[in-house]
């Protein structure tokens, strides 16, 4: 089954040693800025999940309104289907999910899955820091 341990949560939020800032704005719009790290964790039990990051939104962090570019595009037969955004903690304040305007309930280690081209969005994290795994599954075109 698809879901997480808190513990399982905490170990992979625990083996990440380095932190890449992102701090973009998007061609059709939305802003995105929060640090992130590659990791591979779905991938054994769903090898077309292709590309996966832990994103840390410190205080201030968020990504504004935006869908997934293109850039999911990794090669000439491939292309991401389905994103999964899992939440690896719920200490913090701030940081909601949005899809298209609609508050999204975020459970810690329950991911939530949508199609890329869905317009959604981080709110800034007020206090704390929120954690999320977010994993772009493909498929072959």
């Amino acid at each position: 089954m698809d879901i997480l341990t808190k513990e399982e949560c905490q170990a992979i939020i625990d083996n990440i040693d380095e932190w890449e800032e992102v701090a973009v704005t998007k061609i059709k719009g939305g802003r995105l800025e929060f640090k992130q790290a590659p990791v591979d964790y779905w991938k054994e039990q769903y090898p077309l999940m292709l590309h996966e990051l832990v994103l840390k939104y410190d205080v201030g962090d968020y990504c504004s309104e935006h869908r997934d570019s293109s850039w999911t595009k990794i090669s000439p037969d491939y292309v991401a289907y389905e994103v999964w955004i899992t939440p690896l903690n719920d200490d913090y304040e701030g940081g909601d999910l949005y899809f298209a305007g609609e508050l999204i309930e975020q459970v810690v280690g329950v991911p939530i899955k949508y199609r890329k081209y869905i317009l959604h969005e981080i709110t800034p994290v007020t206090s704390g820091t929120r954690y999320s795994l977010v994993s772009w599954l493909f498929i072959k075109i």
